[in-house]
């Protein structure tokens, strides 16, 4: 299937791209999102143009899954030595599984880069076209979970093809919040099930995880000003699992604003309790079912830093 981006013209000289994560996200699913961050924004909400992209319609997640039982079961179990062999680690095993499983189809991967290049190209289009110069234009981007793998990959993307008119000298970003990143899981299972996935992954560099950026004669420009990363000490996605850092897990790029959500307000008190709220996500057949218990919640991240992300964008 072939979507068009979204197009709209700007109020000012700001735009925000939102990212889901994994699930069947649809036209409007991000609503109530969008609506919680122009909460926060306060009288500023008015300033910015708001693109959600939706890019489950070009890859049917859970149809397609089938296709790769085998694989995702091998990634399932490159997760499960990390997590030692306590009660838990078959859940979250389970769980990130199902989250990370889209990398093993080289296809869709890149048939969702390209539409998210295009989207991007369209924004900037858009604010040229409503009286904003590329130059002048404030581009940020607040993704969740899945959607910060796709990210990375596109901020990689666009520093190295120039092609694509998006290199870190043409658009640098105001803004790029990841929200329970799995990009650094992500490159722990690929890097020990190499033969299920694409060797073209940004987060395969032999450098390791980083910002891109791109060197002119008189200077250096990365793809963004402020790079944060947030997620919380009860999210495995996320790179923490029971109040415990998870190297092997938690992305930790050197430029990073890095920021850890304690989530004790969620009733979650042993790892069987973590189970069950993940375990219950997994049966909804879709993305985590929001509620105060869920900490891979992208709301609660967003209604936990209302105050930091309001600053941030107005910068």
């Amino acid at each position: 299937m072939s979507l068009a981006p979204i197009s709209q013209k700007w109020p000012a000289d700001r735009a925000i791209l939102f990212v889901h994560g994994i699930g069947n996200a649809k036209p409007g699913d991000c609503d109530a999102l969008i609506n919680l961050l122009k909460e926060g924004l306060g009288a500023e909400a008015g300033k910015y143009a708001y693109y959600p992209l939706y890019y489950d319609e070009i890859n049917d997640w859970f149809k397609e899954k089938a296709n790769f039982s085998e694989a995702i079961k091998a990634l399932k179990n490159a997760i499960k030595p990390n997590l030692g062999n306590d009660n838990i680690s078959d859940t979250i095993a389970e769980y990130s599984g199902d989250i990370i499983w889209p990398v093993l189809s080289y296809a869709a991967y890149d048939t969702i880069q390209t539409f998210y290049a295009a989207q991007l190209q369209r924004m900037i289009m858009d604010g040229a076209d409503s009286g904003v110069s590329a130059a002048k234009q404030k581009i940020s981007i607040i993704c969740h979970s899945m959607g910060c793998f796709h990210t990375y990959e596109m901020l990689h993307k666009a520093s190295d093809n120039p092609l694509l008119n998006l290199t870190p000298d043409k658009l640098c970003f105001a803004n790029v919040i990841f929200m329970a990143s799995p990009v650094q899981l992500i490159r722990t299972v690929a890097q020990k099930s190499k033969a299920l996935v694409s060797d073209k992954l940004a987060v395969l560099k032999s450098s390791g995880l980083f910002c891109p950026s791109k060197k002119t004669i008189f200077w250096k420009y990365y793809s963004t000003k402020n790079w944060v990363s947030i997620t919380g000490d009860y999210d495995p996605v996320g790179g923490y699992l029971m109040k415990k850092k998870l190297d092997w897990a938690y992305m930790d790029v050197l430029t990073q604003k890095s920021i850890v959500d304690k989530q004790d307000m969620l009733n979650i008190n042993t790892a069987a309790d973590l189970a069950s709220v993940l375990g219950q996500a997994l049966i909804s057949g879709g993305p985590p079912n929001i509620t105060v218990n869920n900490p891979h919640s992208w709301e609660n991240y967003v209604k936990n830093h209302q105050e930091e992300i309001k600053q941030w964008l107005i910068a």
